[in-house]
């Protein structure tokens, strides 16, 4: 499966790259942590390139190959950008798979437009408040390090808190993010992602609700 560019066009003006594989009318698009680059997801593009999703993976401003200067308050608006692009490309389901800072913005009430689901690694405010980040509804599965009790106590504080359906999947590691990807926990994670986005993918298909 061979990688072709990948442009949004941000808030500003900023130009942010990455990398796309199409496949299917039905998309996963990897948002990285903050301080990360795209390349943290490698483990995950062939599975679900495989399982007949297009697949889009992007550096946010400030990291990897985008343009501008990494903010705190710019995540959310390369989320959103991002997003609006995989819904004009897209003519299926939208799947956001994000880590950290970014995982956690995917839960602000004001990021538009919305995926049908979200996968989100270790999410962790990052200048939030974090009782405002409850979702929308949207179907959600979290991935967590449970040997770093701070870390685990705040994924399952969001999935409390959130509203809709939201599953917790832990591993007995400090690692956290796309860090989970790793051995020997990777196999697991991305059967735990792929299962996840085929369910959303069916239930939407069968006009089963988030």
């Amino acid at each position: 499966m061979r990688a072709l560019p990948f442009e949004v066009i941000a808030s500003e003006g900023i130009r942010l790259r990455g990398e796309s594989w199409p496949g299917g009318p039905d998309w996963v698009v990897l948002a990285h942590d903050y301080g990360s680059d795209l390349d943290c997801w490698r483990p995950l593009v062939g599975p679900l390139g495989a399982a007949g999703y297009s697949v889009a993976t992007i550096d946010l401003r400030g990291h990897g190959a985008s343009d501008g200067e990494a903010t705190e308050t710019s995540i959310e608006a390369d989320l959103a950008a991002l997003l609006a692009q995989a819904r004009r490309d897209s003519s299926g389901l939208l799947v956001l798979v994000a880590a950290g800072a970014v995982a956690a913005a995917a839960l602000s009430p004001d990021l538009t437009p919305r995926p049908d689901a979200l996968v989100l690694f270790s999410p962790h405010p990052l200048g939030q408040e974090d009782a405002n980040l409850r979702g929308d509804g949207t179907v959600k599965l979290f991935f967590v390090g449970a040997a770093d009790p701070q870390a685990d106590s705040a994924v399952r504080a969001l999935r409390n808190r959130s509203i809709g359906h939201a599953g917790v999947i832990s591993f007995p590691t400090k690692a956290q993010g796309a860090d989970l990807l790793q051995e020997p926990w990777r196999a697991h994670v991305v059967e735990q992602v792929v299962g996840f986005v085929d369910q959303a993918r069916s239930a939407i298909k069968k006009g089963g609700t988030q």
